[in-house]
Formats: C-alpha cells, sequence, structure tokens
C-alpha cells in the first residue's frame, strides 16, 4: 500500500503553486473542477501512481477512501482530461520543480585526468581547508 497522504505532504509545496498557476491561466471555476485531476496528473507524472488505467483504478480503489463509483469517475474524467495538459510539465519546470535525478551531477570517468598522489592529497586538503575541516591552508 502506498502512503498517498505522506507523498502529497512531501510534494505540498509543489501541487499548491502548480493549481494557482492553472487559476491565474484558467480562472477559479475550471481550477475547483479540475484540482483532482491536475493533482492525479501529478502523482502519475512523479510515479507514484501508475499511467494504466486498470492499475491506477487498482491503486486508488486501495490507496483513497472513494467510493468505488467516485474512483471510477475521476479515472475517467482524468483520461477524457490529460489530453489538455500538454503544458503540465513546463508548468512545473517554470516553479522549479525537479526530480532528485536530474539536481544530481554525473561526471563520466573518462573525463577525468589521471592524478598523481601527491595531487590528490593536495585536493583533498584543499577540500578539507573549504569545509572547515582543516584550520590553515597548505
Amino acid at each position: 500500500m502506498k502512503d498517498l497522504d505522506r507523498y502529497l505532504k512531501k510534494e505540498e509545496k509543489f501541487i499548491q503553486p502548480l493549481l494557482e498557476v492553472v487559476r491565474d491561466k484558467r480562472g477559479l471555476k475550471h481550477t475547483l473542477k479540475y484540482s483532482q485531476e491536475y493533482i492525479l496528473s501529478f502523482l502519475i507524472e512523479k510515479g507514484v501512481l501508475s499511467s494504466s488505467r486498470g492499475i491506477l483504478i487498482k491503486e486508488l480503489r486501495n490507496n483513497t477512501n472513494y467510493e468505488p463509483r467516485k474512483v471510477m469517475e475521476l479515472v475517467n474524467s482524468y483520461f477524457r482530461f490529460k489530453e489538455f495538459l500538454p503544458e503540465f510539465n513546463d508548468l512545473l519546470k517554470d516553479m522549479g520543480y525537479e526530480n532528485e535525478e536530474d539536481i544530481l551531477p554525473t561526471i563520466d570517468i573518462e573525463d577525468i585526468d589521471d592524478v598523481s598522489d601527491e595531487e590528490m592529497e593536495q585536493i583533498i586538503r584543499d577540500l578539507e581547508y573549504v569545509v572547515g575541516e582543516r584550520d590553515s591552508y597548505e
């Protein structure tokens, strides 16, 4: 069972501004009517919920307190609505949302020159000085 409440709390800082941007672009009435679809789309986009219709229905039935009828209404609405979300990723990027994997730098080992032991020791001393683990710069 997925802990959707915990994930929603963690991502609330992005969901709230997303809904505010939608409100500014599409209006309050539209936002109120489709807020659940936007949140569902966010959770699917981030891999919390499946994009497969059948699996999504099971996940919502198992992880929410929605009645089966409400789950079906939401899923049907989402699948009708999702084709109108081409700007969804752009909205998230504009708001500064990035996956942690996108933030972490990647280094190709072939791009690193061979370093002698003395040079590596100096690099380590320099780093220790910069982060405050060494009092003097040698």
